[in-house]
């Protein structure tokens, strides 16, 4: 006699997550791909980061925990899961930033900091670096053309530099091209702002960058207050005043 047996296959399913809710602040934008559903026993493809995007990170594949701590898989992986499996993508911060006034935006989430997609100010970049900061690292902004302020902000400055923990920060101009910043904005009081402020625990070096426009009571240009700044090839403070 001949004995048949029945076996039942069970389905499961890959879901994705963009991650936008846990760790460092940053706006996930984009879709996420599609769930893969599949048998026990079958393989799949692990998928593509496809359209999404966080601003000031790069995507570094998935992981079956949001805060990074699970499993980590690779795009393009060829797997097999033995029950439901959530995947989170995985998000690195940044160290190199591109600032651009004429092709940049800080409103558009699209605008991630990247050279294909610049900030339009260096605050903005300044923003996600003292987030990022753990005193170890540094980090670089690379400027193109002529970087005009939208706004001077705190200590009356169109670049801000006070770090909490100890910071080396590279400005230079992108490509090796001299850039400017320029104080040209006017504060609350009609009066310009300087351009830049290096306070304390921050090491600032300048390469192929001009800072220009400004003006203050102190250092029109830039004041010092307990940080270092290292001026290098190409780099100049010109055309500021200070009573």
């Amino acid at each position: 006699s001949e004995t048949t047996e029945t076996y039942s296959l069970n389905k499961y399913t890959v879901t994705y997550d963009g991650n936008s809710k846990y760790g460092i602040e940053s706006t996930v934008s984009g879709d996420v791909p599609q769930k893969q559903e599949f048998y026990s026993g079958a393989s799949i493809i692990i998928a593509e980061q496809g359209t999404l995007k966080r601003v000031a990170h790069t995507f570094g594949g998935w992981n079956t925990k949001n805060d990074g701590s699970g499993e980590s898989y690779n795009a393009g992986d060829s797997l097999r899961f033995t029950g439901d499996t959530p995947l989170y993508a995985k998000w690195v911060p940044m160290t190199d930033f591109y600032v651009s006034s004429s092709t940049g935006s800080d409103q558009d989430l699209s605008h991630d900091g990247s050279e294909s997609k610049p900030f339009k100010t260096i605050g903005r970049a300044l923003h996600f670096i003292n987030q990022f900061n753990n005193g170890t690292q540094s980090f670089i902004i690379h400027v193109s053309g002529n970087c005009v302020a939208e706004a001077i902000d705190d200590n009356n400055s169109v670049v801000n530099i006070v770090p909490d923990k100890t910071l080396t920060l590279i400005i230079q101009g992108k490509d090796r091209n001299t850039a400017t910043i320029n104080a040209t904005t006017l504060n609350s009081n009609g009066a310009m702002g300087r351009v830049m402020y290096v306070g304390g625990k921050a090491n600032v070096i300048l390469q192929n960058i001009t800072l220009t426009g400004g003006s203050a009571d102190y250092g029109g240009g830039v004041y010092i207050d307990g940080g270092t700044l290292t001026m290098e090839t190409g780099s100049s403070i010109e055309n500021n005043t200070a009573s």
